[in-house]
């Protein structure tokens, strides 16, 4: 029979558990909420030339490279699958395709609703099934990220080719961005640019009156950019003081000939230092990494040959380099190059260490060699 002492105790022992527990949750959700300084990658109109072909190769390499970037999170601003004039199991097998391709991409993956999704057979439904909702927001560190639905246009009884929110979908936003007025920085995604790329004062949307209300509420909340695909260039345009990006050159064919435009296949990678942001526009199939030996477990030092040929996307950290090394024994370590740094190690259940290595690309130099070593641990004196 247990004493009202041994009681007492397990109660108490209980109860500075599940405080420690909720300490400790509260802590990581305080920690993630306070982050000031990240990264995130932007890309859009990734679709493949036309409905029965697979996913683009540029997209899949644009992921792998991403990948080596490592940034906190990738947003794919739409126009994913081929859509148009294909039936309802065609475009199950283009979204099934889009699916599996992007399971290759580490970072977590939010994506737009684009005009090409809504297009084929049960577009709208399918997009809800496969991706998720049509428009959505949510918080990382210090900032608020709002993703919209270009396409509405049930007024005149069909979806797509059109450019605006509707009534229910403009009062969300709205009060979405009163509710987190309070952020350091708010950023929107949508499909289709506000403006034209050519000429800023022209409209991109079908209904005009109601960009010009959308454009208020960004000046209001002082939205710090705004990014959209649709058009397969690229375009800056800063307009009362919101910058707007136009990047549709995730993998889709590109508007090599049109004007006020740069058509090339290219991503976006954002830097987020508190209230600073900067954009860098990065051209795909330029950043590689090379091992030698090979990168098995089977090798006690490691080499990388990190290249960056494309001048303009540099300087560049690479936080996604991965190593698989001997695991440690109690004597061992980890000897990394200078001006590399060892994020975390997993452990595999082969007896390997996957080591995750962050490295720097500066200006001045197109490569870097970043070598890993296991030695022994120098005794301390």
């Amino acid at each position: 029979m247990k004493t009202l002492f041994q009681k007492d105790l397990k109660s108490t022992l209980t109860i500075l558990i599940s405080l420690l527990c909720l300490f400790i949750s509260s802590s990581t959700t305080f920690a993630a909420k306070q982050k000031t300084s990240f990264r995130f990658v932007v890309l859009g109109d990734s679709r493949p030339i036309c409905g029965y072909i697979p996913q683009p190769y540029p997209f899949k390499m644009m992921l792998e490279e991403i990948n080596l970037i490592s940034p906190d999170f990738v947003v794919n601003v739409g126009d994913l699958v081929y859509g148009y004039m294909c039936d309802e199991k065609e475009v199950r097998r283009q979204y099934e395709d889009y699916v599996l391709t992007t399971k290759s991409c580490l970072p977590p993956y939010y994506n737009v609703l684009g005009n090409h999704e809504i297009a084929g057979e049960k577009g709208e439904e399918l997009y809800e099934e496969y991706l998720g909702k049509l428009y959505y927001s949510f918080d990382y560190g210090n900032s608020h990220f709002i993703v919209l639905d270009t396409d509405v246009n049930r007024e005149i009884g069909k979806r797509g080719d059109t450019g605006r929110l509707g009534e229910k979908q403009f009062m969300w936003f709205k009060n979405d961005l009163e509710k987190n007025k309070e952020k350091e920085n708010i950023f929107v995604f949508m499909h289709r640019p506000m403006y034209h790329y050519q000429d800023k004062k022209e409209s991109s949307w079908s209904d005009e009156k109601e960009r010009d209300k959308v454009h208020e509420l960004l000046k209001k909340y002082k939205v710090k950019a705004v990014f959209a695909g649709h058009k397969h260039v690229y375009k800056k345009m800063t307009i009362d003081g919101v910058e707007h990006y136009i990047t549709g050159g995730g993998g889709a064919e590109q508007d090599w000939e049109e004007i006020g435009g740069l058509g090339i296949y290219h991503y976006l990678l954002v830097e987020v230092n508190r209230e600073k942001v900067e954009v860098k526009v990065v051209i795909p199939l330029h950043l590689w990494a090379e091992f030698y030996p090979e990168n098995t477990g089977r090798h006690n030092k490691v080499t990388c040959n990190l290249y960056c040929t494309a001048r303009y996307s540099l300087p560049l950290r690479v936080n996604g380099l991965r190593f698989v090394m001997p695991q440690l024994l109690d004597n061992e370590e980890y000897k990394i190059s200078p001006g590399a740094r060892i994020l975390r190690i997993e452990k595999n259940s082969d007896n390997t260490n996957t080591v995750f290595v962050s490295a720097f690309l500066s200006l001045l130099r197109t490569r870097e060699s970043i070598t890993i070593e296991l030695v022994r641990k120098e005794e301390e004196k």
